[in-house]
């Protein structure tokens, strides 16, 4: 498979087994967004993009390549979809919330971090796992793995 340059804009066809694929729209690097949409059908940009994106997280720069994505197209994603996309991260040693954007810090509750995607960067076979339980409608073992620990602070 040739290689496809990063670029914001680029959809991608992800394969999810070996019936189901899903789409991804790639953002501000490392970010991309994985669109609510599991299908066997080829669809065109525009079909893709009037869907709801599921998930925003930060993808591996190898994964297209790593993971068999097809590049379709591309769109002028526009500036607002990838502001304020904030994640948590959490210390290891002290478990310290943090939330996460765009190299920015600050400390955030439990419950807050509760609502957002920890700030990891996912491999082509973990994303292809998560969007096959996210279709299925079961929790994936990745996602639970990272949620955040409750903190004695």
């Amino acid at each position: 498979m040739a290689t496809v340059k990063r670029e914001r804009g680029n959809i991608f066809e992800v394969p999810i087994n070996d019936e189901l694929h899903g789409y991804a729209i790639t953002l501000a690097h490392p970010l991309y967004g994985f669109y609510d949409l599991g299908t066997k059908d080829d669809l065109t940009c525009a079909e893709i993009v009037s869907r709801p994106i599921a998930f925003k997280i930060f993808v591996m720069d190898n994964a297209p390549k790593k993971g068999n994505w097809k590049k379709i197209g591309w769109i002028d994603p526009g500036a607002e979809i990838d502001n304020h996309v904030v994640f948590f991260r959490q210390d290891l040693h002290t478990g310290k919330l943090t939330g996460y954007d765009k190299g920015k810090e600050w400390p955030i509750s439990y419950e807050e971090a509760l609502k957002l995607e920890t700030a990891a960067v996912w491999s082509a076979n973990h994303i292809a796992d998560r969007l096959r339980d996210h279709f299925a409608g079961q929790p994936n073992k990745w996602v639970e793995s990272m949620k955040p620990k409750p903190t004695m602070n």
